[in-house]
């Protein structure tokens, strides 16, 4: 939920949708021109409906690396997809470079900042041995349309496994500090 409702005030701030055909994040890719069975919720996940009852699903992943929020498994782009899915998993792709905040509230008045469970993280970009900062902006409950606080979290590569310090508190005041779920296959929601 906290990963929406900033969405969302990014959405309403900027006058982008936060349910966005392809194009709208990836203009320059013609392929994703016609893509119409498969969306971006926010500017960070990709979603792709599996609209068959076997389970199959053909589906674009624009360029980078994205990981599989439900599986772990990383998908280079841009290049089509065929996979199959069972009836409680479908395509939902975190891109690179991106994180969600999950909580442990899902109500829209709920205490993010509080409630925090973890921050999310699947590929990171990044040159040799440099770490990379990631930023998420956690929403306020009581100010509607505004951030309460912005958590900073420092990815790096050591030896080829994804390492993450704990998350800093850029701004504002979060009273739980969330764990980091670096995905992979074995790591994974």
């Amino acid at each position: 939920m906290p990963y929406i409702f900033a969405q969302a005030i990014d959405s309403h701030r900027h006058g982008i949708p936060l349910l966005r055909v392809m194009v709208i994040e990836f203009p320059s890719d013609s392929a994703c021109y016609a893509l119409d069975m498969q969306y971006m919720l926010g500017d960070g996940l990709l979603v792709g409906p599996v609209f068959d009852e076997s389970g199959e699903v053909t589906y674009y992943v624009p360029g980078g690396r994205w990981v599989g929020i439900l599986d772990g498994r990383v998908r280079h782009g841009p290049s089509w997809l065929k996979e199959q899915f069972d009836n409680f998993h479908l395509p939902f792709l975190l891109r690179e470079n991106k994180v969600v905040l999950i909580g442990m509230e899902d109500r829209p008045d709920s205490n993010w900042g509080g409630s925090l469970e973890y921050l999310v993280v699947g590929s990171v970009l990044t040159v040799g041995e440099e770490e990379t900062v990631l930023e998420a902006k956690v929403p306020s409950a009581s100010k509607i349309g505004t951030y309460e606080s912005t958590i900073q979290v420092a990815i790096r590569s050591v030896d080829g496994i994804w390492r993450a310090d704990m998350p800093k508190i850029a701004e504002g005041g979060v009273s739980k500090v969330p764990d980091v779920l670096v995905l992979s296959k074995e790591r994974h929601l």
